[in-house]
């Protein structure tokens, strides 16, 4: 069985998953059924069509492809909400080491946030998983949120890919806002909410691809997060 050995920790950063220090060790199991095409389908699954369809990231619990991630282990995974739960597996066919983690971050607003997570250790396509990511979220990226007082502060060492979108508050059909990357126009932003009245209207959805080349291994974060005033 093959095994992982653990990359050191990334640098600070102000969002919960930025901290994540995958050195867990999850070792090859014989897998009960063929592997999903690529990452981008598990995040799909997992992560952006359970929560667009049931509001929840979907947990494969008794799935014995996937090993439960809980206690100190469970912190390595970057600092977790009460409840969040996780998981991992080694994909050989793939070269990765993946970790799911499904979390409900505490709010002070009254607001409902999910979030869910795909933390990759090993070489990704950065190509191709922008174009897999922005064909399932039908909008292109933005790395303009990076530095800016609405987004992001810059961390050494990372790149950072955002997606936002505003769906009508409960629908089931998400698209990425145009503003994020729009090829029409050139117009290359991303949605901020400054108001709560704009939940009574609309949710809002926000996606991020995290890469960080330097270490032993790649480490990659795929995101989603759905913010509502409840369905």
């Amino acid at each position: 069985m093959d095994q992982i050995a653990p990359p050191p920790p990334p640098p600070a950063s102000p969002t919960a998953l930025d901290d994540a220090s995958p050195d867990i060790v999850i070792a090859a199991r014989p897998r009960t059924r063929p592997p999903l095409r690529n990452l981008v389908d598990y995040y799909r699954y997992y992560c952006v069509d359970a929560i667009r369809l049931t509001g929840h990231g979907r947990a494969p619990l008794g799935d014995p492809d996937w090993q439960p991630i809980v206690g100190q282990d469970l912190e390595r995974l970057g600092h977790a909400a009460p409840g969040a739960i996780a998981f991992g597996q080694r994909d050989d066919r793939l070269g990765l080491t993946v970790y799911l983690k499904i979390e409900q971050p505490v709010r002070a607003d009254g607001l409902h946030e999910e979030q869910c997570a795909l933390i990759l250790l090993g070489p990704i396509d950065q190509k191709a998983y922008l174009a897999q990511m922005s064909a399932l979220l039908r909008g292109s990226p933005t790395i303009r949120h990076v530095g800016m007082a609405e987004g992001v502060a810059k961390a050494p060492g990372w790149k950072r890919w955002l997606w936002t979108g505003m769906p009508s508050r409960g629908s089931r059909n998400w698209v990425a806002s145009p503003t994020s990357g729009d090829r029409l126009t050139g117009w290359d932003s991303f949605l901020v909410v400054t108001d709560r009245r704009f939940y009574d209207e609309y949710d809002y959805i926000f996606a991020e691809l995290k890469v960080r080349e330097a270490g032993p291994l790649p480490l990659s974060i795929m995101s989603f997060n759905h913010v509502s005033a409840g369905r």
